[in-house]
């Protein structure tokens, strides 16, 4: 009698084993190589029970099972698992499961161009083991369907096996804690090895109102463990063949707008400075062979007090070697008694006062003073110590006016007060740069 049950026993086994992947397949329209069921990673087993690992798959020319690394067949201290055959080598199994059968398993699926790679872990307890928590193996993860789409989730768990008639394990889907219904929505409880327990919930084709979070409750005598899982609607996004990120476009000119903002602010305040520096650091060839770095040319009618004071100012604070000429009518001659000392100065700056002009301070005069001195080229700054006239429009032949005479030459007004500093920087920015040999040696 125990034979016959030992015998009809195996028999289910076997039957069941088989079965396995032949159902509740995937919905697959393709011919590809592809699993036809949820493969799950992780698998437990009680030593003494039968058991069976499977890699339920389509499309391939060939499986190859491995445990640890090594192919099978296996010996008997390695793995008592071997290949049923009438699952197309799909499902490996033992009737006795013992420790030894505990490791890493892998099925390999091949066809002509492509390689698919299934690992199973398996843990194997010792028999009356009683699992704390139910083990989860499998959960489904968040899907995304639209409208009429076939959807399905499934959970699965290792339990504990109770054998009390008012106790038993389960695992059911739950929508906002009752059980999902319609009539396109079905509930599927399977079992394996009769530790290992699932369910799937199929919806053949959804409704909106079936978007929503499904919770999978395992549920063992004093235990329960609950996993959401959320199906959402597929929302479509349509590109736009033009464009116009018009919230980029208005951030990128604000902040255009403010570098722009900053860098004149901080031009207007510090880029004099800046440009004095810069030329006081650089390095002319052409500046060495110069005698004298600045020649002051003035007239005999003017006052000296100024010409003094910018002598002072050039030699103490900015350390130039300076020197003074004073010519009288020098404008009637133009310069011609200078030359000399012209050529062996670096920058030559005229003063121009209304006493040069003998306080005939017009734009007519000054048009003809400027131009009596224009042939000292690049060298030469002038300063007038008083604002030019501006109502009088005087042109020559060409057109040129005393403006446009002004702006070609480097004529530089004297500033008293809070704007004496920017005519002296603009003074220097006209000078040669800081000789540093005589700053640091005056002889």
């Amino acid at each position: 009698m125990l034979l016959k049950i030992l015998i009809l026993s195996i028999v289910l086994c076997l039957v069941f084993a088989e079965d396995y992947c032949t159902s509740h397949l995937f919905k697959t329209h393709s011919d590809l190589m592809q699993f036809t069921k949820e493969a799950p990673n992780l698998q437990y087993a009680i030593s003494g029970k039968f058991k069976a690992l499977h890699c339920c798959a389509f499309g391939y020319r060939s499986i190859e099972w491995l445990k640890d690394g090594v192919p099978h067949p296996w010996p008997g201290n390695l793995s008592t698992f071997i290949i049923y055959p009438n699952s197309a080598n799909q499902t490996i199994y033992t009737h006795n499961v013992n420790g030894g059968d505990k490791g890493n398993y892998t099925c390999v699926l091949k066809n002509d161009t492509d390689i698919i790679i299934h690992p199973i872990q398996l843990e194997v307890f010792e028999p009356g083991f009683t699992p704390d928590d139910p083990k989860i193996t499998y959960v489904s993860k968040d899907v995304t369907a639209r409208i009429g789409n076939y959807v399905r989730l499934f959970c699965e768990a290792f339990v504990d096996k109770v054998n009390l008639p008012d106790a038993e394990s389960q695992v059911v889907w739950l929508k906002n804690g009752s059980i999902p219904s319609g009539n396109n929505i079905r509930i599927d409880a399977v079992s394996r090895d009769n530790f290992t327990i699932g369910s799937y919930l199929i919806i053949d084709s959804i409704n909106e109102e079936d978007f929503d979070t499904y919770t999978c409750r395992i549920t063992t005598p004093g235990k329960v463990e609950t996993i959401a899982v959320t199906i959402s609607k597929y929302t479509p996004y349509y590109l736009n063949p033009n464009p116009v990120p018009l919230k980029n476009i208005l951030l990128l000119t604000i902040i255009a707008s403010l570098i722009i903002l900053t860098f004149l602010i901080l031009y207007k305040s510090f880029g004099l400075a800046a440009r004095v520096y810069i030329k006081d650091h650089s390095i002319l060839e052409d500046y060495v062979p110069y005698i004298t770095d600045v020649l002051i040319v003035y007239s005999s009618d003017d006052d000296e007090t100024f010409v003094f004071m910018l002598m002072n100012v050039l030699t103490t604070n900015f350390h130039y070697n300076c020197k003074m000429i004073k010519l009288p009518n020098y404008i009637e001659n133009k310069c011609a008694s200078i030359e000399e000392d012209i050529t062996n100065s670096y920058a030559v700056i005229t003063v121009l006062s209304p006493t040069t002009m003998q306080e005939n301070w017009t734009a007519k005069s000054l048009y003809a003073a400027l131009k009596n001195i224009e042939h000292l080229g690049r060298k030469h700054t002038c300063i007038v110590l008083k604002e030019l006239p501006k109502c009088e429009m005087v042109k020559n032949s060409i057109g040129e006016t005393l403006e446009t005479l002004v702006n070609k030459m480097n004529v530089i007004q004297w500033r008293r007060r809070q704007e004496e500093s920017k005519f002296w920087l603009n003074l220097r920015l006209k000078l040669p740069p800081i000789r540093r040999s005589y700053c640091n040696n005056p002889s």
